[in-house]
């Protein structure tokens, strides 16, 4: 009786082939969707903002923070450029 030895696997690398990859990036991204939905409703009853003398009266906060979001990314990216323009010159 001969002992078969297995070859190597030719999905990939590994123990995993390339279809044990896919369910693990779908079962991540599932999970990050998920958590995207619980964020959303959590934070969808409109709130009074106040910034110096301006007054919105029902915003919701999912629109605050992703406008707080969109802000900083901008800051981040003009700060940065800065910075770099600056090294070069």
């Amino acid at each position: 009786m001969t002992e078969e030895t297995p070859g190597p696997n030719p999905a990939g690398s590994g123990s995993f082939g390339a279809a044990a990859w896919r369910h693990r990036i779908a079962i991540t991204r599932g999970f990050v969707a998920l958590l995207l939905v619980a964020i959303v409703l959590q934070n969808v009853e409109p709130t009074k903002i106040d910034l110096l003398f301006w007054t919105l009266p029902a915003v919701p906060k999912l629109v605050m923070i992703l406008a707080s979001m969109a802000v900083g990314a901008v800051s981040w990216e003009l700060v940065r450029r800065a910075l770099g323009s600056a090294r070069e010159g």
